[in-house]
């Protein structure tokens, strides 16, 4: 299995005039996360698929019983990964800034109206 790094470096057999040092491509949120916000109107300098962790909570496959750790008596989980789509930038795509925080979604009352029948 090819490590994220090998995939982008053998992506970009194809651009002569890049060099990837290993930290001069990142993702929208990897940039966001050193301070950096991508340029307006910028579209990413690289598509491909990469490898992205996420966590699976463990299950007995015979029995469908959640499997429980003897010391924290929380359910096990491990870390897992799967090829998930990611857009790569460059840092002449990117300025320094923050990402702006969306203010909370107002959560709609249920309102009901009553039909009255002939």
């Amino acid at each position: 299995m090819a490590t994220n790094t090998q995939l982008i470096e053998e992506a970009l057999t194809y651009y002569n005039d890049f060099e990837y040092d290993g930290e001069n491509l990142k993702t929208f949120n990897e940039w966001a996360k050193v301070g950096m916000i991508v340029k307006k109107g910028e579209t990413a300098f690289l598509k491909l698929d990469l490898w992205k962790p996420f966590t699976k909570k463990l299950v007995d496959e015979k029995t469908g019983e959640k499997i429980i750790d003897e010391k924290t008596g929380k359910q096990k989980e491990e870390t897992r990964f799967m090829l998930k789509s990611s857009a790569l930038f460059t840092p002449d795509q990117v300025e320094k800034g923050e990402l702006k925080k969306k203010a909370p979604a107002k959560k709609k009352k249920n309102t009901f109206t009553q039909v009255k029948s002939a």
